[in-house]
């Protein structure tokens, strides 16, 4: 293995049980989907592979493909492992804007068969250089439609894909009368946002000014997308495209706090929706994807079922976070990194074929804000029945804090079951054998006297119903 750390220096960092759902839309992208160059799969020699971001597992999924693989990540987030895994290393950040630069060059040197990213932050960039190099990839338009949500949300209303009402605007006024016009509760969230981040529901005019105050207090230079709420189930839809391609491999349950941030409490596989509704799901997904023109690799799509049908939130070009790429392999068998993985190695067909055989759960904490005096529970947690994982970044004397984005929650646990069903009660069980006691925080934000517990002792974890956006 090789570094080019020396050709990164002066790179600085910018910043239920439902019957199996394999079907397969065989349709190249619809006309009004962006045009996009056609790119060349590696076919000789090891293929070389441009990985943009990635962890130790996927690293060696690639190796296992034969490929030759260089990545680039943040140095902090390199693993000792890894350094006898890659082949070449470029130590910077994924959306560092130098680094197609050091890309290129390293291409020139000894050519690139192909770039691709299972990263949020490292999608563009991988995008990006797949079209200034002329490499095999997803293009570029693709990425940039699901990484920013007006675009998106103007693509789907321009070809007709249930979306919801929206704006892109900053000021008050302007959304005020868009409110009034598409109706109240509005959701604010910024155009680029991820992880939860900055998703404020807005119920009346007046909530307006404190919600935009909010956002400019995390980033002055937001730029705000305002879209009418929508209630009702929300599902996630698991996804694998392979020239235009796309194949359904599972839906998703998701749970939420709920307003006013819809942070994510928990995931429920597959999902228990009606097999009538799971089809419209697929269908618009099927729509969705098309539209916004996605050629290769994983999708992680959001939906929100209403009383007139399903409508997209939003759609990735990556696998679902949250460890649902590990809960589509526990309950289907297939692993959407090496499907993805065996298709630029050279695969002419990597859509898997998997279909349900099992069911899972995962279940985030929610605790209230203040210090842990007690974390225990863990080892018997882990031992009960079903249980794949626990994790937990929690310590005593760790401060907690509300769920107001995705990085928020401090720990889960994921297990597995016969059914859907199943895994959910699993999952519920375990999180109930850990005792998580928190001295809360006081309306000041200073230390109340005494200390306090999530709910029944142990963390609590929202179980009712889908809450949508």
């Amino acid at each position: 293995m090789s570094r080019t750390s020396d050709l990164a220096g002066d790179i600085r960092a910018t910043g239920d049980d439902a019957p199996a759902v394999p079907d397969r839309r065989d349709a190249a992208a619809a006309p009004t989907a962006p045009a996009t160059a056609p790119a060349t799969r590696p076919r000789s020699r090891r293929p070389r592979l441009m990985m943009v971001g990635g962890f130790t597992e996927i690293y060696r999924k690639a190796k296992a493909q034969g490929l030759d693989l260089t990545v680039a990540q943040r140095l902090a987030d390199i693993a000792p492992a890894d350094l006898g895994t890659v082949d070449q290393l470029i130590t910077a950040p994924m959306d560092d804007p130098g680094l197609p630069d050091v890309i290129a060059a390293l291409h020139r040197a000894r050519p690139f068969d192909a770039v691709l990213s299972f990263q949020e932050h490292g999608l563009l960039t991988a995008a990006a250089v797949r079209e200034r190099l002329a490499l095999f990839g997803n293009p570029r338009d693709a990425v940039l439609l699901t990484r920013d949500k007006a675009l998106m949300r103007d693509r789907l209303a321009a070809v007709g894909v249930p979306s919801v009402p929206h704006l892109r605007s900053n000021d008050p006024d302007e959304l005020r009368t868009f409110g009034d016009r598409a109706g109240w509760p509005l959701i604010l969230k910024p155009v680029r946002g991820s992880g939860s981040r900055q998703i404020h529901r807005v119920d009346t005019p007046s909530e307006l000014g404190p919600a935009l105050a909010r956002m400019y207090a995390v980033d002055p230079a937001t730029r705000v997308l305002a879209e009418k709420w929508v209630h009702g189930p929300e599902v996630s839809v698991e996804a694998l495209t392979w020239e235009g391609r796309h194949r359904v491999v599972t839906v998703t349950d998701k749970l939420t706090t709920g307003a006013p941030h819809f942070v994510e409490t928990g995931h429920t596989m597959p999902s228990r929706l009606p097999a009538g509704v799971l089809g419209q799901v697929r269908e618009v997904t099927f729509r969705l994807l098309d539209a916004v023109g996605h050629r290769y690799g994983p999708s992680h799509t959001e939906i929100v079922v209403t009383a007139d049908g399903p409508v997209v939130i939003e759609t990735h070009t990556r696998t679902g976070g949250d460890r649902i790429f590990e809960m589509v392999e526990l309950t289907t068998g297939v692993d959407l990194f090496s499907a993805t993985l065996a298709g630029f190695a050279g695969d002419a067909d990597p859509l898997p074929a998997g279909s349900h055989r099992a069911g899972a759960a995962i279940r985030f904490f929610d605790l209230p804000p203040g210090v842990v005096t007690e974390l225990s529970g863990l080892r018997a947690a882990a031992a009960s029945a079903g249980v794949s994982r626990v994790e937990t970044r929690l310590t005593p004397g760790a401060r907690t804090v509300p769920l107001r984005m995705s990085d928020d929650r401090p720990g889960f646990v994921l297990a597995t079951g016969a059914d859907a069903s199943e895994a959910a009660r699993n999952a519920e069980a375990a999180l109930a054998l850990l005792t998580i006691r928190v001295t809360p925080d006081g309306p000041d934000g200073s230390l109340r006297d005494g200390p306090g517990d999530g709910p029944g002792g142990g963390p609590a974890a929202s179980t009712g119903a889908a809450a949508g956006r």
